[in-house]
């Protein structure tokens, strides 16, 4: 059997996970003096006072070697392959634990083969590399073919979100204190997504409302240029009139309902309140990576 699993950060909606029969290692949220685990937090209560946590930011942590060892010599003992997508690399160590983890298992599982992947971002477009993964694997796929699936699904996918109190971004070390100053005082938003597996700004523009117009105009040209696969409506924080005006705009551009999923609370703790869309388009995106050939699948 080929095994999928992924990190806690894919998606909240780990209903979706289970019924897709891909496992989650969790990473954690620390707050309030207690140890949290994404996967059992209630996002709602959580999400409903994030804009009152900058005050006391909560930590994040990753799974620990130990999680990832023991997950992988159960798969070995089985006789189970494995693929795992995870969050990328420069925003989070987990994958290196991924790695520590397999390659020690594999000194005693001689048999043992897993391909972990670098998803190059968090969120939606790691949950369109699972989602293309799957479905490989359902058609009978080996687990080469499952692991090709996902690297193109990562270079064919973009997110982008755009913060509401930047307070979180400078705490979390993404962002300059004084330019977070001037930027509030000047009320510019910046419109964050990834470039190389980092999160970058893609533009600066002055109000909400032509924050949310860039991003929309971007994923019209990018739909326009490369076709459209997935998409998800992301936030964190409260559900906003906001959120529901870009929402509908979502649905009326893709012609459907767009599934609205917010961040996990290992997210939405170094962005703040945000809203966001992720996307995954039917050819490669154009800007993800300013590097040719970046490695996005680890064989062991």
């Amino acid at each position: 059997m080929i095994r999928i699993m992924c990190d806690s950060v894919a998606t909240s909606d780990y209903s979706e996970l289970h019924d897709l029969k891909v496992d989650i290692v969790s990473l954690s949220v620390h707050y309030d003096g207690v140890d949290c685990l994404d996967v059992n937090m209630d996002f709602d209560d959580f999400n409903e006072h994030l804009a009152e946590r900058a005050l006391n930011l909560p930590t994040s942590s990753q799974p620990s070697i130990a999680s990832f060892e023991n997950y992988f010599e159960d798969a070995a003992k089985k006789g189970d392959l494995v693929v795992g997508i995870f969050m990328s690399s420069v925003l989070s160590s987990t994958i290196e634990g991924a790695i520590m983890a397999a390659n020690s298992v594999k000194k005693r599982f001689a048999n043992f083969e897993c391909r972990l992947i670098d998803s190059f971002a968090a969120c939606g477009p790691q949950m369109c590399a699972i989602l293309d993964a799957v479905e490989i694997r359902n058609e009978g796929g080996s687990i080469d073919e499952i692991a090709e699936a996902a690297k193109r699904a990562t270079l064919r996918s973009r997110i982008m979100f755009t913060p509401d109190d930047l307070r979180f971004l400078v705490l979390g070390g993404r962002l300059n204190a004084v330019t977070a100053k001037v930027a509030s005082r000047l009320k510019i938003f910046p419109i964050i997504t990834t470039v190389d597996g980092r999160a970058d700004t893609l533009v600066k523009v002055r109000t909400k409302q032509k924050a949310d117009d860039k991003m929309l105009d971007v994923f019209t040209r990018d739909v326009r240029e490369h076709g459209l696969k997935n998409v998800v409506i992301h936030y964190a924080g409260k559900k906003t009139d906001e959120l529901k005006a870009f929402s509908d705009r979502v649905n009326q551009l893709v012609g459907k309902k767009v599934k609205e999923v917010s961040v996990s609370p290992v997210i939405s703790v170094h962005a703040g309140p945000a809203i966001g869309i992720a996307y995954q388009c039917e050819e490669e995106i154009a800007g993800r990576f300013t590097k040719p050939n970046p490695q996005i699948i680890y064989a062991i």
